[in-house]
């Protein structure tokens, strides 16, 4: 009897648990980013060299793939090719991230719809 008891207990504790609704949470909201940054050229060579080494080594962990058969050159051509494009990017922009609010809209909405 005491087994049934506390078999109940515990069901009645998970059913309870897997009930509650977060009814009042706030959907995630974009974050602010001032729009008119620029950087100095001291902060633009830092951000420069940490950018550079960020990419080298992503180039780095792409070529063991490719070592590796994990992927094939014409995969590691094409995803070095994405980098090399970023980051010349990043460098027309100064270094400053341009982040496109209207980027992902589509699915923002379509998530907000089905909540």
């Amino acid at each position: 009897m005491k087994r049934l008891t506390v078999l109940l207990a515990a069901m009645i504790s998970v059913l309870m648990l897997a009930a509650i609704n977060p009814v009042g949470a706030e959907p995630e909201t974009d974050v602010e980013v001032k729009a008119d940054v620029t950087l100095t050229d001291e902060q633009k060579k830092e951000m420069e060299a940490l950018y550079k080494e960020f990419f080298d080594l992503h180039k780095n962990i792409i070529k063991k793939y490719v070592e590796y058969g994990v992927i094939t050159q014409e995969k590691a051509d094409k995803k070095m090719s994405f980098l090399d494009k970023h980051y010349e990017k990043l460098k027309e922009n100064g270094f400053v991230m341009k982040w496109d609010k209207d980027k992902h809209k589509k699915y923002r909405d379509k998530k907000t719809n089905e909540e």
